[in-house]
């Protein structure tokens, strides 16, 4: 879907769809593109992006998907670093693809962060060439994948899942709140089975992985 930004609500709809194109707001912060849009509660956000660091909470605002692009770039650089943004039904498909410097360098991108608000209960389909990715006080299905980088994922309810399935390929495993024994050398593995509805499959290529307790 071609994408056209302006300031301002948009209002111009998709050929051919009642979809109507994707919100740009500008935000007083400098450097910093905003992209909003409808998105109900029990829907799905499908994520990839090559570099940054991502950041995944609940919405303030009901039924509310909002992406901001914190970075050394202008508003122009970084809407052209969006290559889809729309949300079809329950369903958001988000796709940014920024330039890199360089192919194995974390820390060459801490200065480009990705904040990405949904809906409290939203189903999270993620993957991250590199990066540092947290998800915290999200509810709902979770499948990850993360090239390089660490990855943080806050869990509330020990028993909302009903399987969990965390590995890592070369990287450290810490999970305080299941308390399983991790499997592996220079990678780790862990599955932990509960009576919970949602499933977590999460995987690290070179980073740790890491379970947060939060309040339930």
């Amino acid at each position: 879907m071609k994408i056209r930004s302006f300031s301002g609500w948009l209002t111009g709809c998709c050929l051919g769809l009642a979809l109507c194109q994707p919100q740009y707001l500008m935000a007083a912060s400098p450097g910093t593109l905003v992209l909003s849009e409808h998105l109900p509660s029990n829907g799905t956000l499908v994520l990839t992006m090559n570099v940054g660091d991502v950041h995944i909470v609940p919405s303030p605002e009901a039924d509310r998907l909002r992406v901001e692009i914190h970075a050394d770039a202008s508003l122009k650089e970084e809407r052209s670093w969006v290559k889809q943004f729309e949300v079809a039904g329950d369903r958001a498909t988000v796709d940014i693809q920024g330039p890199k410097v360089h192919e194995h360098c974390v820390s060459c991108y801490t200065n480009r962060n990705i904040i990405v608000f949904v809906p409290q209960q939203t189903a999270i389909k993620l993957q991250v060439e590199i990066g540092d990715v947290t998800i915290k006080s999200v509810k709902g299905d979770k499948q990850i994948r993360l090239g390089i980088g660490d990855l943080s994922i806050g869990i509330g309810d020990q028993n909302e899942y009903s399987r969990i399935d965390l590995s890592t390929r070369i990287g450290d495993l810490d999970d305080p709140v299941y308390h399983s024994e991790p499997h592996g050398f220079l990678g780790k593995s862990e599955t932990v089975g509960r009576e919970g509805r949602y499933h977590l499959r999460a995987h690290v290529g070179i980073g740790d992985l890491k379970l947060l307790q939060e309040k339930g």
